[in-house]
């Protein structure tokens, strides 16, 4: 798979048009900066245990690529993994278990 740069500067939103079929959409690829160069190793082995393609070159930078919502909210958890205090963990652990959830079959 190879990577290409992407200037998000130039990315244009598209409206939806429900007669276009999903391969006619692109994957986003992403460079994630956020995360200090030693954790990013960490976070693209991460990803690829999910099944995200990622890379991190010698370079030290991590290009993840994006190919729906479900792995662009996976990307997002795994980079705040990497980047919350131990206190932020908590409280977003105890927001997920006081939140209520209903679930009918």
């Amino acid at each position: 798979m190879k990577f290409n740069s992407v200037n998000l500067d130039s990315v244009k939103a598209t409206q939806y048009n429900p007669l276009q079929s999903p391969e006619d959409f692109l994957p986003l690829v992403v460079q994630i900066t956020i995360i200090s160069r030693s954790d990013r190793w960490m976070v693209s082995r991460r990803l690829s245990e999910l099944d995200i393609t990622c890379r991190c070159p010698s370079d030290g930078s991590l290009w993840v690529e994006v190919n729906n919502s479900l792995q662009a909210i996976l990307i997002r958890t795994v980079v705040q993994q990497m980047l919350a205090t131990r206190g932020e963990q908590i409280d977003w652990l105890d927001r997920c278990w006081d939140s209520s959830f209903t679930h009918n079959p």
